[in-house]
């Protein structure tokens, strides 16, 4: 398992967990957002006060709303900085659209393990709001200690060690 991870981790575009080495991911919409995160055990001091925020409030959209469905996933590297819109047409280009903070949220819940520590995994597929009114996009990041989910200002700009989560289109 070591071995594999450390292959995994040298690729430019790697994936962990099940279903053709992807991982799949199930998420349940009859969840709200908040039960997400505490059913992933989720750090989220930061996330607290943004999703309380009314503009955050309508984050699921409303026909998946007590669903659950299954999505196979990729964690993306680009090896670069990129612009949002380049990181969603090499995306888009493999097949995949940019995750949302509720398939972001069944990535770490289900697949803690395998997520690498202390990289910041980003779902461009959702923007929130933060208290001074900029668009922000969620990540999970894992340390020795835990996982939390936090958001970042989405300033347009990604550093080369930013990894994307993609959800294969249906």
């Amino acid at each position: 398992m070591k071995k594999m991870f450390i292959l995994l981790a040298l690729a430019l575009t790697f994936s962990v967990g099940k279903g053709q080495n992807n991982p799949v991911l199930t998420v349940n919409y009859s969840e709200s957002l908040e039960q997400m995160i505490s059913a992933g055990n989720y750090v989220y001091n930061s996330m607290e006060s943004i999703l309380s925020l009314p503009s955050n409030l309508n984050l699921i959209a409303p026909e998946l709303i007590g669903k659950v469905v299954k999505y196979e996933a990729k964690l993306f590297n680009f090896n670069e900085n990129l612009k949002t819109q380049k990181s969603i047409e090499k995306m888009d280009s493999a097949g995949y659209r940019p995750a949302t903070i509720s398939e972001l949220l069944a990535l770490g819940r289900y697949y803690k393990k395998e997520i690498p520590n202390n990289k910041a995994i980003v779902a461009l597929g959702s923007f929130l709001v933060d208290k001074y009114g900029d668009n922000a996009n969620p990540y999970i990041i894992k340390n020795r200690k835990n996982t939390e989910i936090k958001a970042i200002c989405n300033n347009d700009y990604w550093a080369y060690t930013v990894y994307y989560l993609g959800v294969k289109k249906q």
